[in-house]
């Protein structure tokens, strides 16, 4: 899966009707969970492993997207602190 230039796509489709507002991972991965147990439901049985190999992917790319940008936060809070 190629990823967009822009950093914040991912979470993107999840953001709060607040401002500057980030979702919880779980909430991120519930989401993409549901979505696609809704798309795996609509074909046959033999479909249903590569819809979980997909989901495990896309869940890998959010929760080390998610990881990358708490440790960014916390490292300029750090720098903050220090100066």
């Amino acid at each position: 899966m190629n990823l967009p230039k822009n950093s914040n796509f991912l979470m993107s489709n999840f953001r709060s009707s607040r401002r500057n507002v980030k979702p919880s991972i779980a909430s991120v991965a519930s989401s993409i969970c549901n979505d696609e147990a809704k798309r795996t439901r609509k074909h046959v049985d033999g479909v249903f492993q590569p819809a979980i190999e997909t989901l495990t992917e896309k869940l890998k790319i959010i929760f080390i997207h998610l990881l990358a940008n708490n440790w960014t936060i916390l490292y300029k809070q750090k720098i903050r602190i220090r100066q």
